[in-house]
C-alpha cells in the first residue's frame, strides 16, 4: 500500500511535468519512483534480521549504511539537512538499540496496516543531525522529517551512552510525534471537529492549579484543551503539533493520569472524544485500544468519553 501511495504521487508529478515539457522523456521515471533497497536478511538475532523483518511487515526501509544521494532525494527538490553518518562497524550496537526503540516505542503501538500505509518510506539512522545545511549546534535535532518521504534519527553513536530513562522516553515521544505529524500532512480528510474545538484566541490565559497537581503551564494548557502550546509558550500550537501531541498523550499515558485529565478538564475530554472518534472512523485506529495495549496494568476505560 505504501508504494502504491508513492506511485500515485509520482503519477501526479509526471502529469505536471508532461504539461510543462515537450519532451516526455525529460524526467526519468526511475529517478522518481522510490528505490528498492537490497536489504541484508542478516543472521538470526542480528539487527539486520530485525530491520529486514520490519520492512517485510511494514514496507519501511531502515537505513544505517547509505550514500548521500539516497539521503538527499525527495519527491520535490533536495533535503538540505546536515548529518554525520552512523555506518561504522563500531556503531552497530547503537544501530540495534535505536531500531529496537523505534520498533517498541512507535511501530508496535499502532495497527499494522495503519503503519504500513502511513509510516515514512525511509528511516535514516545517523550519528548527528542538524536542521541546516552545515553543522550548527543550535539546530541539532534528535528526529527530523524531510516533509516528504523520510525521517532521520540521530544519536546513533556514543552520545547516547550517557542517556538515562528520561532521555530515552523523550526520544520515544519525539519519534511518535514526528510520525504523527508526518501522516497528518497527508490526510485527505482532517479531524474537523477536533480542530473546531481549538481555543479561539491568539493567546490563552495563565491559570494556577488550585489542587497543586500540575504546574501553572501544564494546568493552563489543559484548561483550554491543549497538551502544550506553540514552542512551549501560551500560544496555540500548530494544527499538526496539536494533533500529534494529543495522539501521543492518549496512547502514551497511563489510564490513571488520563482519567484525571479528562475528569478535571472538560476541554481535554471533549477534544479527546472527537479525536478518538475520528481516528476510529477515518483511520481505522482505536487509540484507547492502543493505550490499553501499552498500559495493560493501567488501561483507560473504553467508555471514558460516554
Amino acid at each position: 500500500m505504501k508504494k502504491i501511495k508513492y506511485i500515485i504521487i509520482v503519477a501526479a508529478m509526471l502529469c505536471g511535468f508532461t504539461a510543462c515539457s515537450s519532451d516526455p522523456e525529460s524526467v526519468p521515471l526511475d529517478e522518481l519512483i522510490a528505490p528498492e533497497y537490497d536489504l541484508n536478511k542478516g543472521t538470526q538475532g542480528s539487527v539486520d534480521e530485525l530491520i529486514y523483518q520490519i520492512h517485510e511487515k511494514y514496507g519501511t526501509y531502515i537505513l544505517y549504511s547509505f550514500n548521500e544521494t539516497d539521503f538527499r532525494r525527495k519527491w520535490n527538490g533536495q533535503w538540505t539537512a546536515w548529518y554525520a553518518p552512523a555506518n561504522k562497524g563500531e556503531n552497530l550496537k547503537y544501530v540495534e538499540r535505536m531500531v529496537n526503540v523505534l520498533n517498541e516505542k512507535v511501530l508496535k503501538k499502532y495497527d499494522e496496516e495503519f503503519v504500513r500505509k502511513n509510516f515514512p518510506y525511509k528511516v535514516f539512522l545517523v550519528d548527528t543531525l542538524c536542521e541546516s545545511s552545515t553543522y550548527n549546534k543550535r539546530r541539532v535535532k534528535n528526529v527530523l522529517s524531510n516533509g516528504n518521504n523520510a525521517i532521520a534519527i540521530s544519536n546513533v553513536g556514543v552520545a547516547s551512552d550517557s542517556w538515562g530513562d528520561k532521555e530515552w522516553q523523550s526520544l520515544g515521544i519525539e519519534l511518535e510525534t514526528a510520525f504523527t505529524i508526518f501522516y497528518y500532512g497527508s490526510l485527505t480528510k482532517k479531524p474537523f471537529k477536533f480542530i473546531s474545538l481549538r481555543f479561539q484566541k491568539l493567546t490563552f490565559p495563565t491559570v494556577s492549579d488550585p489542587d497543586k497537581v500540575y504546574d501553572k503551564y501544564k494546568y493552563s494548557c489543559y484548561s483550554v484543551g491543549y497538551v502544550t502550546g506553540k514552542l512551549n509558550t501560551y500560544l496555540p500550537p500548530a494544527e499538526d503539533q496539536d494533533f500529534a501531541e494529543f495522539v501521543s498523550l492518549i496512547t502514551g499515558t497511563n489510564g490513571t493520569e488520563l482519567k484525571r485529565i479528562f475528569t478535571r478538564f472538560a476541554a481535554m475530554k471533549e477534544r479527546g472524544a472527537a479525536l478518538c472518534l475520528f481516528m476510529k472512523n477515518e483511520m481505522n485506529t482505536d487509540l484507547i485500544k492502543t493505550q490499553n495495549a501499552n498500559f495493560p496494568e493501567d488501561p483507560l476505560p473504553a467508555n471514558i468519553f460516554d
